[in-house]
């Protein structure tokens, strides 16, 4: 097995979508969306999960390498959306995430996505030595109640951040007062924040790009095509500022239709980016 360029870690997820006369069943996982995106940049590109056998792993995620850790039930989640407002429910878990099951190969990747979706891994050791370690917060600070309704804690102060290189999560994960703490743990941090673009700070020095105008049709996993492209592009070139426009254009593009479906490859982001 290769060294992948850029190797995810995290659940996929089985998803069921709730919005106005819609109801469906697709897949999902911030894990997924960033593999597809990877691959369709060119890089070679790995998932390290945990799922069913009978995910489809074949039919979407063609030439990614995937090591899945077989699980009894896939992490299972349910989406209601009102009006502009989410919902979510969580329905089922697989199994946790043992890094000392990553083939040995993949710890000289170049990129590393740490995907948490709901608490598959609460850190991680530090031993991808030579690889750019990008993480996704949401999933370490989701909860659920009684009735397995998802919501956000705020006492973060327990996560051990060290060993990341760039922390991203979205202005509705958290509150604006409260992005200094991530800063001062973190050199680079970003926080998106729709259509308004996102910020991002360097050892504590914020600054802002604006968004792409765009006509939103699902904006599922947007964040994490943002994530993604903005490592690939930082890992290739150091600007962070050229990074975040073209993972800003990459994200517009992903909105523009339902699910994994739209996930843009360089050549369509590059031309986005130069309208």
């Amino acid at each position: 097995m290769k060294t992948p360029d850029f190797l995810v870690i995290g659940h996929v997820t089985q998803d069921t979508i709730i919005k106005k006369n819609l109801n469906y069943q697709t897949f999902g996982g911030t894990s997924l969306y960033s593999a597809i995106l990877a691959r369709e940049f060119g890089l070679k590109t790995a998932i390290f999960t945990s799922a069913r056998r009978d995910f489809p792993f074949n039919k979407i995620l063609k030439n990614v390498f995937v090591k899945n850790i077989s699980s009894e039930k896939n992490t299972e989640f349910e989406n209601n959306y009102l009006g502009k407002r989410r919902v979510q429910y969580i329905r089922s878990s697989a199994n946790a995430i043992e890094f000392s099951m990553i083939p040995k190969e993949w710890l000289d990747c170049k990129i590393v996505f740490l995907a948490p979706i709901f608490n598959e891994f609460l850190s991680f050791p530090k031993i991808f030595k030579k690889s750019f370690v990008g993480c996704n917060l949401q999933g370490w600070i989701r909860k659920k109640d009684f009735n397995n309704k998802i919501y956000l804690i705020e006492n973060w102060h327990h996560l051990d951040l060290s060993g990341i290189d760039l922390l991203v999560f979205s202005d509705e994960d958290v509150k604006k007062e409260n992005w200094g703490f991530f800063a001062s743990k973190v050199k680079y941090v970003a926080v998106t924040s729709g259509s308004k673009g996102v910020y991002f700070s360097v050892n504590g020095e914020w600054n802002h790009v604006s968004s792409y105008p765009t006509n939103s049709l699902d904006s599922t996993g947007a964040g994490d095509v943002w994530t993604s492209t903005f490592m690939i592009y930082f890992y290739e070139t150091k600007d962070i500022l050229l990074s975040s426009k073209m993972a800003n254009a990459a994200a517009s593009l992903s909105i523009e239709n339902l699910g994994y479906s739209n996930i843009p490859g360089r050549e369509k982001v590059k031309k986005r980016f130069l309208k």
